[in-house]
């Protein structure tokens, strides 16, 4: 879809993880098939993008599909195969994703303050441990 600006608009959109929570995956495997048969009771999908691990985008006609399917399936099994919880939510645009991750940069100075692992201290302790050695 094309916005006023010339920029692409993200069609209504969700996220889907956690499917293959307690699933063979061997045995039973999660395809787009099976991932339509189970979300197209919510509305009309236009398309299933499968991601390399355990999360799918699944693309609606519109924005009430995309609720009905987070309200009846978030922190549900995808279904009787599956043991654990799905995190269904509406999809970030990609673009909203980086401005936040911008945002967090900048308010946190900058980003990690490095460190960290094994043996290391919080960055406040810092100067009171030195003066305990001196």
């Amino acid at each position: 879809r094309q916005a006023k600006q010339g920029k692409m608009e993200q069609p209504p959109r969700i996220f889907v993880g956690g499917m293959a929570h307690g699933r063979d995956p061997a045995r039973l495997p999660i395809g787009e098939d099976l991932i339509r048969r189970v979300f197209s009771r919510f509305g009309e999908i236009t398309n299933v993008k499968t991601g390399a691990k355990d999360f799918v985008f699944i693309d609606f006609k519109s924005l009430d599909s995309c609720h009905r399917a987070i309200e009846a399936m978030h922190t549900r099994p995808f279904d009787e195969h599956s043991g654990g919880p799905m995190k269904v939510q509406l999809a970030e645009m990609h673009r909203e994703r980086q401005k936040d991750m911008h945002r967090r940069f900048d308010r946190d100075g900058g980003g990690s303050q490095g460190g960290g692992g094994y043996g290391s201290q919080h960055r406040d302790d810092w100067p009171r441990d030195r003066e305990r050695s001196e």
